[in-house]
């Protein structure tokens, strides 16, 4: 004859095999799968809810810290995914990943984790916009520099208001990129002027008082 305890018995070791196979899921990746095989395990589960046992007790206890754990451990290797497409410096698919983390953690318990994720997505765009400029900075690129280097500083403010500060040696960095740009923009700007001025026309000399004009405007915008 079959009893109550043995049934719950049998769902009992049932349910240590399906936590068994949750723990294998996540660590192939298998999140998807990992969450329905949790979600049969907490429906099973739902009989037990007015049995009071120790066992009953701790294997829902096992079940809740897996319910909290496994979008944890999802966001986190989203986050690693996130900053591997970001070193390879595809920073849309990257920030996709960083949301996927993002919406993870809204699921769990976890503030600190949470905080983590939202202050890592400006950093990381961050990193990504001085990574694009400092090729361009090192490649002599002046034309595109500029507006990238407009990118960072939107990078860094974003950085300020999640609450962190900007490293020194980073500012300076940025500033540094930035001078000499306007310095070689002036210097384009100049030529132009000296080419029109050695014309020794009239209409190159006028020419060159605007290419003048012009750099003496950005060296004074850029101050």
């Amino acid at each position: 004859v079959c009893t109550a305890v043995d049934v719950v018995d049998a769902v009992l070791v049932d349910v240590r095999s399906k936590l068994i196979t949750i723990d294998k899921l996540a660590q192939q990746a298998e999140w998807q799968a990992a969450a329905e095989e949790l979600l049969r395990t907490q429906d099973q589960l739902s009989h037990l809810l007015d049995v009071e046992s120790p066992e009953v007790t701790y294997i829902l206890a096992e079940v809740q810290e897996r319910e909290q754990d496994l979008p944890l451990k999802q966001a986190k290797a989203l986050k690693k995914d996130g900053d591997e497409t970001c070193i390879l410096g595809d920073w849309p698919k990257a920030q996709k990943l960083y949301q996927k983390a993002h919406r993870c953690l809204v699921k769990c318990d976890g503030p600190e984790e949470l905080l983590i994720i939202r202050q890592h997505v400006p950093l990381k765009r961050l990193e990504q916009a001085r990574t694009e400029a400092k090729c361009d900075f090192q490649a002599a690129e002046w034309a595109g520099l500029d507006a990238k280097l407009e990118l960072v500083q939107h990078c860094m403010q974003a950085v300020k208001e999640a609450g962190m500060l900007i490293p020194l040696e980073s500012a300076a960095e940025v500033e540094e990129m930035r001078l000499e740009c306007t310095l070689q923009r002036v210097l384009g700007v100049k030529r132009s002027g000296d080419t029109e001025a050695a014309r020794g026309t009239r209409e190159g000399f006028a020419a060159a008082e605007l290419y003048f004009a012009t750099a003496l405007k950005l060296l004074a915008t850029r101050q």
